[in-house]
């Protein structure tokens, strides 16, 4: 699972633009024998090249950046690679790489001096992607805009907490 845990964490590092990320664990996964530098390689280019396992990590760390959770397809074929407790871990990996992406991005971390750097992304028109090959990024970015502008006024303003003591939220009128 060491190799699988590793391709998943990178194509996270990748489809979220964290360097600082992307420089760690290709370290963590190349000295640690789970990847060669030519897997890596071939990660920051895309699915290509890929099979059995790995195919069916790297697809599911897709589905989950882009949709957030697994759809029926991936959950089956997860669990004809996977054990259960495998394709758990495998959830939250992503979930825990993609939350700390966001924050080594949004602290500007860099990746350490002589680190990987991490692959430029695809230069393929968004038109022209696969499902599977489009930044999750600007999906999700896009898909939080489409539902602020559809979303009930009431759904986008939350209760405030007008007290810096206590647990009592008000809703602002």
């Amino acid at each position: 699972m060491a190799a699988a845990r590793e391709l998943a964490i990178l194509r996270v590092a990748h489809r979220r633009r964290s360097g600082y990320e992307w420089g760690q664990h290709v370290k963590i996964a190349t000295e640690g024998a789970a990847l060669s530098t030519d897997d890596v390689d071939l990660l920051g280019r895309g699915n290509d090249g890929f099979a059995g396992v790995d195919l069916a990590v790297l697809e599911a760390t897709d589905e989950l950046l882009v949709d957030g959770r697994l759809g029926d397809s991936a959950w089956t074929r997860l669990h004809e690679e996977l054990t259960p407790h495998q394709v758990t871990d495998l959830i939250f990996i992503v979930g825990t790489y993609a939350m700390l992406a966001m924050a080594f991005e949004s602290w500007r971390l860099q990746p350490e001096p002589g680190m990987a750097r991490l692959p430029e992304a695809p230069s393929k028109p968004s038109s022209d992607l696969c499902h599977d090959e489009r930044s999750a990024g600007a999906l999700v970015d896009h898909e939080l805009a489409t539902a602020r502008r559809t979303a009930a006024p009431e759904l986008l303003d939350p209760p405030i907490s007008c007290r810096s003591q206590g647990a009592t939220n008000v809703q602002a009128t």
